[in-house]
């Protein structure tokens, strides 16, 4: 017989199963149907607040400053590092060839760093072509 048979405990979910009627390879005679699948989940009447008693932790400007300044140097240290995986590169590329601006943008990260986001870009770009043309030329 095809039956799941889990242990119930609060709240259960029912999933049907998909085909109603499940034929063998040679079309002879259907399987014997299949019970659906439940699903436990436990609930209960508590908050989440409730279940994780943690003290939500304030940053202060500073603190968000330096996370700016390092998010910036760890894009630009991916761009630069021969080891980094090519889909890690495209998102630092991505991220500063765009010229959006919300909190963690290439444009907020550089401004707020005391830099000018385009010589940045620029010369980010200028060693990049370099370093694929001494590839080429070896």
């Amino acid at each position: 017989m095809n039956t799941a048979s889990v242990l119930t405990y609060d709240a259960q979910l029912q999933l049907p199963f998909i085909f109603d009627d499940l034929l063998l390879e040679n079309d002879e005679e259907p399987i014997e149907k299949v019970t659906p699948l439940t699903i436990v989940a436990s609930c209960s009447e508590r908050t989440v607040e409730q279940e994780f008693e943690t003290e939500i932790e304030t940053w202060t400007d500073g603190q968000i400053k330096e996370l700016r300044e390092a998010f910036l140097r760890y894009s630009l240290n991916v761009l630069a590092d021969g080891r980094s995986g090519k889909k890690a590169k495209d998102e630092a590329y991505e991220w500063l060839n765009s010229d959006e601006v919300h909190p963690f943008s290439f444009v907020t990260c550089c401004v707020l760093s005391g830099y000018e986001p385009d010589e940045v870009r620029n010369l980010c770009q200028y060693t990049l072509r370099l370093r694929q043309l001494a590839k080429r030329n070896k």
